[in-house]
């Protein structure tokens, strides 16, 4: 008799668990974004971001919310690179960000997929993108497989060079990592008018004020100046066959301020 007792109140155990589980079913979001392993700078790609529910209770409130790079300028930031092709329906753009949503429950084994064009720019820092998918359903299963990270690699133009006369582009500030950054305020900008000599020489207004090379690639341009009291020093990537763009850092540090330039063959 008490094997049976046993055996019932096992039996009971496991089915009041089957019920309270079926009782609460829950959601579980699958977040995936495609796109891009290579990029290169400034071509536009399609990235695609998809969020399914792989629970067994539907989602509600189902979210989607690309995070993009971001520019270091101050005091306002911006999208470090040019967001284009998206649905307006469904997404907007929402403090640098890509938010898409859309009404009605997201149900078991159903997605909704959003796509967006974007334009990476040449940047000293690591330019990632991520997909997030949030719901407002609580006890989600899964939050851990809600969001996914790209960081594409950047690829850049060739531009070989023997001799140039080149106009540069720049401005100036602390943290900044892209001339897309100066691009963005042209009033920032100053220009001036070098020549990159055959001997390896930049000139100004016909005096020698530093050198160029290009030992790490016709993808590459380095330049170091020296007016006499200050030492820059340039890293350029091409952007195209006419132009590079990089960072200037200065020696002194002149409170960290640095300068995007961008160089272009005249």
């Amino acid at each position: 008799m008490k094997k049976q007792k046993t055996i019932v109140l096992s039996f009971l155990i496991t089915a009041l668990c089957a019920v309270s589980a079926y009782a609460a079913p829950a959601p579980n979001l699958r977040v995936t974004l495609q796109g891009p392993s290579t990029a290169a700078v400034y071509s536009p790609y399609q990235y695609t971001a998809t969020v399914k529910n792989i629970g067994n209770g539907a989602a509600a409130n189902v979210k989607v919310t690309i995070d993009l790079p971001e520019t270091d300028t101050s005091p306002n930031k911006y999208i470090l690179g040019t967001l284009s092709g998206f649905n307006t329906q469904y997404c907007q753009v929402v403090t640098r960000k890509l938010v898409c949503t859309q009404s009605g429950n997201l149900g078991n084994n159903q997605q909704r997929v959003y796509t967006f064009n974007f334009e990476l720019p040449i940047s000293t820092k690591t330019l990632s993108i991520k997909a997030t998918g949030t719901t407002t359903t609580p006890n989600e299963v899964d939050p851990l497989n809600n969001s996914q990270t790209l960081t594409p690699a950047l690829s850049y133009a060739t531009n070989h060079l023997i001799s140039a006369d080149v106009l540069i582009s720049m401005c100036s500030g602390t943290g900044l990592t892209s001339f897309f950054e100066c691009a963005l305020f042209p009033s920032s900008q100053q220009h001036v008018m070098f020549s990159l000599n055959s001997d390896l020489t930049v000139t100004y207004s016909g005096d020698i004020v530093g050198q160029w090379d290009q030992t790490q690639g016709d993808s590459r341009l380095h330049m170091i100046l020296n007016d006499g009291s200050t030492y820059a020093e340039f890293n350029g990537f091409a952007r195209s066959t006419t132009c590079f763009e990089g960072l200037t850092t200065f020696t002194p540090g002149y409170g960290g301020y640095v300068a995007p330039y961008k160089v272009c063959v005249q």
